[in-house]
C-alpha cells in the first residue's frame, strides 16, 4: 500500500492541476500526425574475419525527425599483409508519417562513410562513400542496406534495418498522463454547446475510456408525433509513448446518432473513427467527427470537435 501512494499523490495533483482554456482549436487539414516507430538498425561488416556485427542499436522516432548513428570500424583484407582500413558510418534515419493500412514504417535513409582520421577533432575527415534509400517495411519485416564497399580491403559493411511499434518500457513506478477532454456539438440551425468536459488522469501505455451521451427534442414532422435525436460518444484515448518531448496518443470515437419518432423504427448513423496525434504539453488538438442527417430527420451538418490536451 505504501509503495503506491507516490502514484496515487501525481494522479490528484494531475486532476487538481489549473483548467486548460476551454476554447476548441479547430481540427489540422491533415488529421492525424503519424505514429512513432521503433527503429532497430544492426551493422554487419564482411572481411577478413568473416561475417560480423559491429554491433546493433534501436531508437523510438517520431515522423519528420531524424535519428543519427554513428559507427567507427577497422576493416581488415584477406591479403598477406592484412591490409587495415579505419572507417567512420554515419546514417540518418528519418521515418515518414504512414497511411492506415499502409506499411508498418517508412523511412528515409541517407548513409556517409567517411575515412577515419588521427587528426584533431576539428578537422572534418573526407568522404569515401555516400548512399541513399527509401524503406517501406511491413510489420517483421527487414531489408539490407549496403553502406559501403573498400577498395582498399575488399570488405563491406550492410545496415539491416527492421521497425516496430514505440512504446512505452514500464520500469518501476508508471508514469502518469493528465488529459483534459471537451466535446463541442455544432448543427446547422441549433446554437453551439459543449456536451461533455471532463479532466481524466491516465497511466502511460494504457487505455482510459469515457462515455457521453444527449438528447435532442425535434420539430415534429408532419403527424407523426413526438420526435428527438438520441447521441452517444464512447471515447477511448491511450497515451502510448513519450518520444522527443512528445507524446503520442490515440483518440477513438466509437457511438450512434439516432433520430427517433414516436412512430416508426429509429434512423440510426454509426460513429467510428480514429486519430493518432504527437503533441506538447497542454498543446491543444482536435478531432472532427461529420455525421450526414436528412432535412427529413430534422437536422443536418451535425459536426462534434473532440478536444484533447495532455499533461505529462
Amino acid at each position: 500500500m505504501i509503495a503506491s501512494l507516490p502514484l496515487l499523490l501525481r494522479a490528484l495533483c494531475l486532476l487538481a492541476a489549473p483548467a486548460a482554456d476551454p476554447t476548441i482549436v479547430p481540427p489540422t487539414p491533415d488529421g492525424s500526425d503519424g505514429a512513432a516507430i521503433r527503429v532497430l538498425v544492426e551493422t554487419v561488416v564482411i572481411d577478413r574475419r568473416g561475417t560480423w556485427s559491429a554491433g546493433s542499436d534501436q531508437a523510438d522516432l517520431i515522423p519528420g525527425a531524424a535519428g543519427l548513428l554513428k559507427k567507427s570500424i577497422e576493416l581488415m583484407a584477406k591479403d598477406a599483409r592484412r591490409t587495415k582500413e579505419a572507417i567512420e558510418i554515419e546514417a540518418r534515419l528519418v521515418p515518414q508519417r504512414t497511411e492506415p493500412g499502409g506499411p508498418a514504417c517508412a523511412l528515409a535513409l541517407v548513409i556517409e562513410t567517411r575515412a577515419a582520421s588521427a587528426a584533431p577533432a576539428a578537422a572534418r575527415p573526407r568522404s569515401i562513400g555516400s548512399v541513399t534509400a527509401t524503406l517501406a517495411l511491413a510489420a517483421g519485416e527487414e531489408r539490407f542496406v549496403d553502406a559501403y564497399a573498400s577498395a582498399k580491403t575488399g570488405g563491406k559493411v550492410a545496415l539491416r534495418v527492421r521497425c516496430d511499434t514505440a512504446r512505452h518500457d514500464a520500469d518501476g513506478a508508471s508514469a502518469m498522463v493528465g488529459i483534459d477532454l471537451e466535446v463541442e456539438r455544432r448543427v446547422e440551425g441549433e446554437a453551439p454547446s459543449v456536451i461533455g468536459d471532463q479532466r481524466l488522469a491516465a497511466v502511460l501505455g494504457r487505455e482510459v475510456a469515457v462515455t457521453m451521451s444527449d438528447h435532442t427534442t425535434l420539430p415534429p414532422a408532419g403527424e407523426e408525433g413526438t420526435r428527438f435525436r438520441r447521441e452517444r460518444l464512447d471515447l477511448l484515448l491511450s497515451p502510448v509513448v513519450v518520444v522527443a518531448g512528445k507524446l503520442q496518443i490515440e483518440v477513438r470515437v466509437q457511438g450512434e446518432v439516432a433520430t427517433v419518432a414516436s412512430e416508426g423504427a429509429p434512423v440510426e448513423h454509426p460513429i467510428d473513427k480514429t486519430e493518432t496525434f504527437l503533441v506538447l504539453p497542454l498543446e491543444a488538438r482536435t478531432l472532427e467527427i461529420i455525421v450526414p442527417g436528412g432535412v427529413a430527420e430534422g437536422w443536418s451538418d451535425l459536426h462534434y470537435l473532440v478536444q484533447v490536451r495532455t499533461r505529462f
